[in-house]
């Protein structure tokens, strides 16, 4: 459970020091999202579809690259949640 926990803290420490303008977004999006207040990959993060499609200028193209970024953060994640259970799962059985 320890590994899991701290994999996880590093994750998201990871994810509070990357700024949205080293995620791959393009430049008009940063900027939309920066305006937002939104600057870092956590904060991007824990916003919803439907908050993120509501800000200005933020259109079907400006979601498809939020969403990408957002999967591609979010099945790192999983990845590291299926890891820990495969180990905790050897050491109990």
């Amino acid at each position: 459970m320890a590994k899991g926990k701290y994999a996880r803290k590093r994750l998201n420490k990871k994810l509070r020091e990357t700024s949205i303008n080293d995620s791959g977004l393009s430049t008009r999006v940063v900027n939309l999202l920066g305006n937002a207040g939104i600057h870092n990959l956590a904060s991007l993060m824990r916003e919803s579809d439907d908050t993120l499609s509501s800000l200005p200028g933020i259109g079907e193209a400006a979601m498809e690259e939020i969403h990408r970024i957002k999967n591609k953060f979010f099945s790192i994640n999983n990845s590291i949640i299926k890891g820990v259970a495969s180990i905790l799962k050897r050491r109990l059985f």
